[in-house]
């Protein structure tokens, strides 16, 4: 063909009407997400484009001080975003041999902070198992108190949080904070306490619970 069209003009082509033009992500050909590091144009025959998000590529939360995992009581200044590649478990030997980075799969060792006396959760305790309607008794107090809200995450480092009820403009000394339904909820969840004050300093305490 490029022996045949040599030093003829260039008259070019219409695209037929059931011609798709898409970006992907490439490799796995599936529609691009934020993690996507690489994006390609394909055409698609229309009705044949891909529908499903991709699921090769994910960011992670990685502590970059020890490269394990992060959670809930990693110190935000020292978690890094990253993106790797998911490898399936028999094409891990190929990735380590290519020099593939892979996700660890360890966490952080997990040590709660001191308990600030203005800002506390003391019920439910570190690592309890919880069912049903959940008291979450602690602090909520101290000098220049603006606010206070209770929030709960899913996983070992939520990467979403549902508030409970409504921002309390009322101080609380070692009484009920918030209650949480944990009706239809199971697996590992992490409760955070944030005090707001009026000079815009941010209190935090943080609890991991297991709902059974």
């Amino acid at each position: 063909m490029q022996i045949a069209s040599e030093g003829k003009p260039t008259d070019g082509w219409s695209t037929p009407q059931d011609i798709t033009s898409l970006a992907v992500c490439d490799p796995s050909g599936m529609l691009p997400t934020r993690e996507c590091p690489n994006l390609v144009t394909e055409v698609f025959l229309n009705g044949s484009e891909p529908t499903q998000a991709d699921t090769l590529f994910r960011e992670y939360s990685i502590n970059r001080e020890t490269g394990l995992l992060a959670t809930v009581f990693t110190p935000p200044e020292l978690i890094d975003k990253r993106v790797y590649m998911l490898i399936p478990d028999e094409a891990r030997e190929w990735a380590l041999g290519t020099g593939v980075a892979l996700p660890p799969t360890s966490y952080d060792a997990i040590q709660a902070p001191p308990m600030n006396p203005k800002a506390n959760i003391t019920a439910p305790q570190l690592f309890a198992d919880v069912d049903g309607k959940v008291l979450i008794l602690g602090t909520a107090t101290g000098e220049d108190f603006m606010y206070y809200r209770v929030q709960i995450g899913k996983g070992l480092n939520p990467q979403e949080w549902v508030q409970l009820g409504e921002d309390t403009y009322t101080p609380v000394d070692g009484g009920l904070l918030a209650e949480w339904d944990t009706t239809g909820l199971s697996g590992l969840y992490a409760v955070q306490l944030i005090v707001v004050r009026n000079d815009h300093i941010v209190d935090t305490a943080v609890i991991q619970v297991t709902v059974k």
